[in-house]
């Protein structure tokens, strides 16, 4: 399975149960191939506000878990992780409103 399509099924089936390292893994696809995320883009939308529930209700939990996340190169904080999908969500709905916009 592609990296894309393994986020497009985290996003999809996931979004009430999102795990520390779904958050990392789509803070990383945002980060460093923005193509996948806009092809996430409809997922993202319809899962959004999913998404930030699960964040926001969790927090205490996916940060202990984000904590023990064995990672390579990228070594974003938490909180950067946070912003990044904050933004990537906020960006895939404003493609909604203007799908001319860019990411």
């Amino acid at each position: 399975m592609t990296a894309d399509r393994l986020n497009a099924w985290k996003v999809l089936y996931r979004a009430r149960a999102f795990t520390a390292r779904d958050l990392f893994d789509l803070a990383l696809v945002s980060t460093r191939d923005p193509a996948a995320i806009d092809a996430l883009s409809p997922i993202l939308r319809q899962q959004r506000a999913a998404i930030r529930e699960r964040i926001s209700s969790g927090e205490k939990a996916l940060r202990t878990a984000f904590a023990g996340l064995d990672t390579l190169e990228f070594r974003p904080s938490y909180d950067e992780c946070l912003r990044i999908v904050a933004k990537t969500l906020d960006d895939a709905r404003a493609r909604a409103i203007d799908p001319d916009r860019a990411a």
